[in-house]
């Protein structure tokens, strides 16, 4: 589940607690993120990752622990990174916010991939579904 907020009154998702490792013994890899929204009519669209620090989101959480993960992200063998990833929402745009059986509130559906840019052709290595609850 990730965090729905707003910067400067532009929309932003936030993955709080994010782990990324090469468990890899011999080659460095070159991870980069892409985040789909469900738009209306079933269309995705793209959320592109924060290339800065969201600062107002950190102050607020306090002492947060994790730094922010700035892509692409290279990382050499057998080792581990931690983090918030944070992308920002397109305005003017209608997306999907259906409502969640289990507990009755609304949420942007998403997506997210992990990407090796080192491999050819690139490759996902990680998607997965996510939940941003308004």
């Amino acid at each position: 589940m990730g965090i729905y907020g707003e910067k400067h009154d532009r929309p932003y998702l936030i993955l709080p607690d994010v782990t990324i490792t090469n468990p890899a013994r011999r080659t460095g890899v070159s991870i980069g993120v892409e985040m789909w929204m469900k738009m209306m009519g079933g269309v995705e669209g793209y959320c592109a990752a924060e290339s800065s620090a969201l600062k107002e989101w950190e102050t607020n959480r306090g002492n947060y622990r994790n730094q922010h993960l700035s892509f692409p992200l290279n990382l050499e063998p057998q080792h581990t990174v931690n983090g918030y990833i944070a992308c920002a929402v397109q305005r003017g745009i209608a997306y999907d916010r259906p409502v969640d059986p289990e507990n009755g509130l609304r949420y942007f559906p998403c997506r997210i991939e992990f990407k090796d840019y080192l491999t050819e052709p690139v490759a996902v290595i990680h998607k997965q579904e996510i939940k941003f609850y308004v």
